[in-house]
């Protein structure tokens, strides 16, 4: 059975959700959106964990960044 999250958590996926959406933009441009969708047809666990360790990695460089 799925895990239900507290409204704080959904809160939470919603800013991240938000993040990844309005970068979407800049990380397809020049790509045909028909050949992305083509190829991550059945792959939502490979895709989760690609978009896992990318997250990770921006938000902790960013996190190093920040004074």
């Amino acid at each position: 059975m799925p895990k239900h999250g507290t409204a704080y958590e959904l809160g939470q996926y919603n800013e991240v959700l938000v993040a990844v959406t309005r970068a979407l933009p800049a990380a397809l441009g020049g790509t045909d959106p028909r050949s992305i969708i083509a190829g991550l047809q059945n792959r939502g666990e490979a895709l989760g964990s690609a978009l896992h360790g990318a997250i990770i990695q921006v938000a902790t460089t960013e996190e190093a960044a920040l004074p």
